[in-house]
């Protein structure tokens, strides 16, 4: 039912209770889950070369058929342990190395319906020891130093120690992986997410411990089984495992000098999220590999407006307005008209807020503060601005200070030094005045009430 193929009305009525298995066995055809068998009739084609690793839910028997020819889709590769690519682009050689299927540590031995090294059954697919030897293989035999080597998996480099430790043998230089299921698309690499270099070496000991658990369950059973060939690439998945980076000597006096490993800080990794939900665009020009990631990301409501508006806030997020129409831009609700409907209070405490901003930063224009035809209600905030500004005229003014010391007591003595002072205010004056700023504090005390009864 996760197929993105069956209309959501369907869906709907496929879950219903009344529906046993077997009704929904018998609904279901293959159209509703893959559009495999369109690609290869040639009824829909891929328009570009596709490079891509098998995930954790495919049919095994179907990626046998691929790898001996029998299935073939033009402009699909299938990149795996015994297959690899190498792209010219944009001035760099880009190598391409696969490996698919979920990584199980206690099916890494079991190769289940697959009949080579490729491993799976009852619909999932798994890696094997098998499959991580021949891909240190077939990196050995292609290996060159020109080359910029991307690390393509189905499980994550960043949580599983084992493919940390396959990537540093490999000596690749990008990873990506999408196992993880996430919303949003991450970028990192070893040096910015663990604390130290002891960090990093912990994550591959704790990948080896359990490996070393399942081998040594095994062991014997594998040595019985296994022909010369598929030694020599168990020998190579054993050297992966065992691979760990020498620990970081102390700086003390008598300390070693160690080279420290190159991957921790310039390996970089990138793990996917779900197509429906993100998408990641290398692009490669003039020797250089840029990245730009999109997710689409999740609801942040709180639960309580996410219940009620769940489908308006859907709707609006997703579909977003029609390409002929303009999306009308709403103004802040600071500065909207409250409704009729709405309690007193919340319109009283909106027209304290404006005119309190007002007040506050005289210089800007109403005109882009609130529309023309709302104006009207701030005419008792520009009176009082205006009014409690002092006039001109009733400033303190002082004369000039003379320059020179001589010069100075000249003028003071012959009393040419004069400090005018502002003439008494009127009473009416002073008496308007002091009722503006009454008027203020009472505006300003009714609007700190108003905030402290909504907190």
């Amino acid at each position: 039912m996760y197929s993105p193929l069956i209309p959501s009305a369907q869906r709907t009525h496929l879950l219903a209770p009344d529906n046993p298995p077997p009704v929904i066995r018998s609904t279901v055809n293959i159209e509703l889950l893959s559009e495999f068998p369109l690609l290869l009739s040639g009824q829909i084609k891929l328009q570009i070369p596709v490079y891509t690793v098998w995930g954790a839910c495919e049919d095994v028997l179907v990626l046998e058929k691929f790898r001996a020819g029998t299935y073939s889709i033009e402009n699909l590769n299938v990149i795996d342990e015994a297959t690899t690519r190498c792209l010219d682009i944009g001035g760099v050689k880009l190598r391409l190395l696969g490996l698919g299927g979920a990584l199980v540590p206690h099916k890494l031995f079991d190769n289940g319906d697959g009949n080579a090294t490729i491993a799976g059954a009852q619909g999932t697919m798994w890696t094997t020891a098998l499959q991580i030897g021949e891909l240190v293989d077939t990196a050995q035999r292609v290996f060159d130093q020109t080359e910029t080597r991307l690390l393509v998996t189905h499980a994550s480099p960043g949580r599983e120690g084992i493919l940390a430790q396959l990537a540093l043998v490999l000596k690749a230089d990008l990873t990506i992986s999408a196992g993880l299921h996430f919303r949003y698309a991450t970028s990192y690499n070893e040096f910015s997410v663990q604390g130290d270099f002891e960090g990093f070496r912990h994550k591959l000991a704790l990948g080896k411990e359990s490996f070393d658990k399942v081998w040594d369950s095994v062991k014997t059973q594998v040595d019985a089984v296994i022909d010369d060939n598929q030694r020599i690439l168990l020998d190579k998945a054993l050297h992966v495992v065992e691979k760990l980076p020498p620990a970081q000597p102390s700086s003390g006096p008598g300390a070693t000098a160690t080279g420290e490993e190159p991957a921790w800080k310039n390996c970089w990794n990138w793990n996917l999220c779900d197509a429906a939900y993100g998408s990641l665009v290398l692009d490669v020009k003039e020797g250089r590999i840029s990245s730009e990631l999109k997710s689409q990301g999740e609801f942040m409501l709180p639960p309580t407006i996410l219940a009620t508006e769940v489908s308006k806030v859907s709707t609006t997020l997703i579909a977003g307005p029609l390409p002929c129409q303009e999306p009308r831009i709403q103004p802040h609700p600071l500065f909207q008209r409250p409704k009729a409907t709405m309690p007193s209070l919340v319109s009283r405490r909106q027209r304290y807020l404006r005119l309190f901003l007002i007040v506050l930063f005289p210089t800007i224009p109403a005109s882009l503060l609130h529309p023309p035809r709302r104006q009207m209600w701030i005419l008792g905030a520009v009176q009082v601005r205006q009014r409690l500004t002092v006039p001109p005229a009733l400033k303190r003014r002082t004369r000039r200070r003379p320059r020179g010391k001589k010069r100075k007591k000249e003028r003071i003595k012959r009393g040419l030094i004069v400090q005018e002072t502002a003439p008494a205010l009127p009473m009416a004056h002073r008496q308007r005045r002091r009722l503006h700023c009454q008027n203020l504090q009472r505006l300003v005390l009714l609007m700190l009430a108003d905030l402290t009864q909504m907190m």
